[in-house]
């Protein structure tokens, strides 16, 4: 198929339906739909894609294929090439979508896909031309919407207000900075107008029985307080706010509305932090978040309850949702929960560990930002503010707890062998990140409380890899003891501690009972000698224990799996523990 080039209308749009032909007929060949698809790319990068798009739209004939392509060739040249357009063409163009929008979205059963794309292309125009008769559309198109057809309508308005704060902040969007910003302004004006609308729309009946409706509205609503000024009051005001929290506790939300919801809420909370002029929000979001703590704890306990019977624990969307809320209210609130005044801050840090305790890591990771943040902010207070010691002796049972919880998430998933390389990397980034955490929890209690916590839970998990061969939970204990291993002091208590540890590491190798199943525990054994290499200032203090360290560590120099950890313990040893070695 021959380059588009420069011809009549007629004769280009033949050449398109042709080339669309090709790419989605059922009859073509790969190397037909391969030609043709290097051609509709291509022409979306002529001029002539302008008219023809445009002229594409008005033609209820087509195909949804087409109509869609046609759209999204105008968003994107909208986006990326709206300067190139003539001036005196652009005014047209604003017609010509304005028109093709209203036309789409007041026909019964039209694609979705292709109206969302409609209000992209409105909405980026609107930023290139400040386009600002567009708010005016928004009523408009419902107002014209057939008896009937209202519900739907409305969620393609719904979907173009939504569409106009994200694509003035879209990157992909090339506008000069003042043209950008002009139109922000516009948005923030519109700011009461459109709160109130959205207020009223949610309470309509239909809207409020159809999930998708509802869902709009919410999603409208977090795009204009991500990219808006709102001021706080005014979304405090807004009984949509208030509805929006009292939907997290309906156990009958759909899936998808519940997760919009959430995302929205999840914006507010990042938006309106605890400074005082945000304190009337703050008032309404705390009380409506912790009063679902019940139904988080519930599920948590559920998911623990199917780990104790084989099952996988594998956490639900509603879990997943309301951890989000929850570490976000703590990340957003931490000057509240630092602050003098008693605010019942152990429940809000309380409520942030439930979801650090929940067994899917995927859920029980969410939280490990908020403490390190938690941990900052109380590191950053003055060693004579007495608030300082107050906090520490009131979140110090918390963090104790946490450690537990670390490196419980710590422990390899048991199908790690059946993984993929990518799904494998993604774990030991988590269990890096859980690790930083375990770092924090050190700059807090001390290296040698954290110590203490994980050799309290190191006796079970010994017994139970004794017992049942289960080697993830004692490997856990000495990932997390090699983490933190240059945070732990140097003390009698700490040295027979992690002596104890090297001896049982030693024993497992050399034990009648455990020496057969050893080579089966790769990953155990790859930790161990990380583990051992760095403890090399320990074995300086007690040399006695080089010799029979040499002998484990060069007994895992011909394994593939722990070559590389072995190697370098070894010259972790070397180089730290010279003298010991009679090196000069």
């Amino acid at each position: 198929m021959a380059q588009p080039a420069a011809q009549g209308g007629a004769g280009l749009e033949a050449q398109f339906n042709a080339a669309m032909t090709a790419c989605f007929g059922q009859n073509s060949t790969q190397e037909q739909r391969s030609e043709a698809d290097r051609w509709l790319q291509h022409f979306q990068q002529t001029n002539e894609a302008w008219e023809v798009s445009v002229n594409l739209l008005g033609n209820a004939s087509l195909s949804p294929e087409i109509l869609f392509f046609a759209a999204n060739t105008l968003h994107g040249k909208i986006q990326y090439e709206f300067y190139d357009l003539p001036q005196e063409n652009q005014a047209g163009l604003r017609d010509a979508i304005s028109g093709h929008l209203m036309r789409w979205g007041l026909t019964p059963g039209v694609s979705k896909a292709l109206t969302k794309r409609l209000c992209l292309c409105a909405a980026a125009l609107a930023v290139q031309m400040n386009w600002r008769e567009v708010f005016e559309s928004i009523p408009a198109l419902i107002a014209k919407a057939a008896p009937g057809t209202e519900l739907s309508v409305t969620k393609v308005a719904l979907d173009l207000l939504a569409c106009l704060p994200d694509e003035c902040n879209s990157y992909r969007l090339e506008c000069h900075p003042d043209t950008r910003d002009a139109f922000q302004v516009a948005l923030d004006q519109s700011v009461p107008q459109v709160l109130a609308f959205l207020s009223q729309t949610a309470a309509r009946a239909d809207i409020t029985s159809d999930a998708e409706g509802f869902e709009g509205v919410l999603v409208a609503l977090g795009m204009w307080v991500k990219f808006c000024k709102i001021p706080p009051d005014l979304l405090a005001q807004q009984p949509l706010l208030g509805t929006a929290l009292d939907l997290l506790a309906n156990p009958q939300c759909p899936p998808d509305l519940f997760e919009a919801d959430v995302d929205t809420l999840v914006g507010v909370l990042r938006r309106y932090d605890a400074s005082p002029e945000h304190m009337n929000l703050v008032q309404i979001m705390v009380p409506k978040l912790m009063a679902l703590q019940p139904r988080f704890v519930a599920s948590v306990n559920e998911a623990k309850a199917d780990v104790a019977q084989g099952g996988d624990g594998e956490g639900d969307d509603v879990s997943r949702g309301l951890c989000r809320l929850f570490t976000e209210m703590g990340e957003s609130y931490i000057k509240l929960i630092l602050s003098p005044d008693p605010l019942n801050q152990v429940a809000v840090v309380q409520i942030v560990l439930d979801c650090t305790s929940h067994p899917d890591a995927d859920i029980g990771t969410i939280p490990l930002w908020f403490w390190f943040r938690l941990v900052k902010e109380w590191r950053n207070l003055e060693d004579t503010n007495p608030l300082k010691a107050q906090h520490h002796a009131t979140f110090s049972p918390l963090i104790s707890n946490l450690v537990g919880e670390c490196v419980r998430l710590l422990s390899y998933p048991t199908d790690i062998d059946e993984m993929g390389r990518q799904e494998r990397d993604d774990v030991a980034y988590q269990r890096q990140k859980i690790s930083d955490t375990l770092y924090d929890c050190c700059q807090f209690l001390g290296g040698e409380v954290v110590l203490t916590q994980v050799y309290t839970k190191l006796g079970s998990d010994y017994a139970a890899l004794e017992a049942t061969g289960s080697w993830v939970g004692l490997e856990a204990c000495v990932m997390a003891v090699h983490q933190i291993a240059k945070d732990i002091p140097a003390s009698p208590i700490a040295d027979e501690k992690l002596m104890q540890m090297i001896n049982m590491l030693l024993h497992l190798q050399t034990s009648p009972s455990t020496a057969g199943a050893w080579s089966q525990w790769p990953r155990l054994r790859y930790t161990a000698c990380k583990f051992i290499g760095s403890l090399a200032p320990l074995f300086r203090r007690q040399s006695q224990l080089l010799s029979p360290l040499f002998t484990f560590l060069y007994s895992h120099l011909t394994v593939k799996e722990t070559v590389e950890a072995a190697a370098s313990a070894i010259q972790d040893l070397c180089e730290r523990c010279s003298e010991q070695l009679g090196e000069p």
